[in-house]
């Protein structure tokens, strides 16, 4: 009867694990809790450059800029999210998306600067690093987003 209880408080951790986690599901598995609200679809990476390599002078810097606008369109929005809507899937969670996805278009135009063969084209992952860097602490400075995700 000994070997029972090994397994009898394994199953009993398990279906407390189960039970604790079920609040996070309230609409059940892969659908979100609030229905106003979708993470987006990325597009598929191109399957022959999945790290786009092929810039022109100056792309570099263009394409670091766009990605600070689309950022900041992002937090434009999420602060002017009328109070009574908020939640956390269109506050926090689209805050935490849109970080992401700034670093993720970032990320390999800083890379640029070390792999890429033209020293001209090469010259703007710099650029674009560092105003990364800067971005990386703006948004938190921000008070109205910041005042979003609190409520």
């Amino acid at each position: 009867m000994r070997p029972l209880y090994p397994t009898l408080a394994l199953f009993l951790v398990l279906i407390a694990l189960l039970y604790l986690t079920a609040q996070y599901f309230p609409n059940g598995p892969g659908k979100p809790a609030t229905p106003g609200w979708h993470p987006h679809d990325l597009p598929p990476p191109d399957p022959k450059e999945p790290v786009k390599t092929t810039y022109t002078k100056g792309e570099l810097t263009q394409a670091c800029e766009q990605s600070f606008r689309n950022a900041n369109a992002s937090f434009d929005a999420i602060a002017q999210t009328p109070e009574k809507d908020r939640s956390i899937d269109n506050t926090l969670l689209r805050f935490e998306e849109t970080m992401g996805d700034y670093y993720d278009a970032t990320a390999p135009l800083s890379l640029m600067e070390y792999v890429h063969p033209g020293r001209e084209i090469a010259a703007g992952g710099p650029a674009c690093e560092e105003c990364a860097g800067v971005f990386a602490v703006t948004p938190y400075s921000r008070r109205d987003p910041g005042d979003a995700r609190a409520s």
